[in-house]
């Protein structure tokens, strides 16, 4: 048999696979949380672990010291967490709770609830647009939308046709007319207000400098990760060198990973 794990709401179920085809599928144990690795020894024990990943989000000062807790998730952590801090101090992330994706907004000091009231899933990347909304997905994948809502949790508008099932990097430009995400190799670019995607450069993350208004393009190429700074019109590309011996991780950056003085 083939053993695998199965999603079922909050809980993972191991399931035995007979490797003929020709009987059904066996329930072997329920868990509570998801198991990283599974393994089966020749008199048929399984050993099997469970991950709890719960997630905090920390602050503390770019000049270093002890790191505050501001906001905690109430389920599994999401691959898109990406934590936004709103113009009141909430904090807007993603978390994972009965196996589906749903996007929480916490205060520091309370507990977290649900950005959005709606029965669909909710997810990261979230960015914030101009200084009164912010954008997310909603939606199933690879079916998902992009949606735009007030930092109240009133919704606004959602945008389909943009690939939202592979999804990891989204950026808006400062004035929030333009929206930029990445997607199977390609940085794409739409209106805010809505229309339709325009591909943009090559790229596998995307970030705005809030003062410039440039686009900084992550690309993952073969034995390494390079950052370029894109004009927003397309021209006056350059490499942003790292130095110090260090290199660029291929996790898709975030939108907002840019400082205000450029850093």
């Amino acid at each position: 048999s083939v053993i695998t794990d199965v999603m079922s709401g909050d809980l993972h179920r191991l399931v035995a696979i007979p490797r003929e085809g020709d009987a059904p599928a066996r329930v072997l144990l329920a868990l509570t949380a998801p198991p990283w690795s599974v393994d089966a020894a020749a008199d048929g024990t399984i050993y099997v672990d469970q991950c709890a990943r719960t997630a905090e989000v920390l602050s503390f000062a770019a000049s270093g010291g002890p790191p505050n807790t501001i906001a905690r998730t109430t389920g599994d952590l999401s691959n898109s967490m990406n934590p936004l801090q709103l113009p009141d101090g909430r904090i807007l992330l993603s978390s994972i709770s009965s196996g589906r994706d749903s996007l929480i907004v916490a205060r520091p000091g309370n507990d977290p609830n649900p950005f959005i009231e709606t029965d669909e899933e909710t997810a990261g990347p979230v960015v914030q647009v101009g200084t009164e909304a912010v954008a997310f997905f909603i939606g199933t994948p690879p079916a998902a939308e992009i949606a735009i809502a007030t930092t109240d949790g009133r919704m606004l508008r959602r945008m389909g046709g943009v690939g939202g099932g592979r999804i990891q990097s989204l950026a808006a430009s400062p004035d929030g007319a333009t929206l930029f995400y990445a997607d199977s190799g390609s940085i794409w670019s739409i209106p805010a207000a809505g229309g339709t995607p325009q591909r943009f450069h090559a790229g596998d993350g995307v970030a705005i400098d809030p003062g410039s208004g440039d686009l900084i393009v992550q690309l993952n190429e073969m034995g390494a990760t390079r950052l370029l700074r894109v004009s927003p019109s397309g021209g006056n590309e350059r490499e942003i060198a790292l130095g110090g011996g260090f290199k660029a991780a291929p996790q898709p950056i975030a939108g907002r990973v840019v400082g205000p003085d450029g850093r």
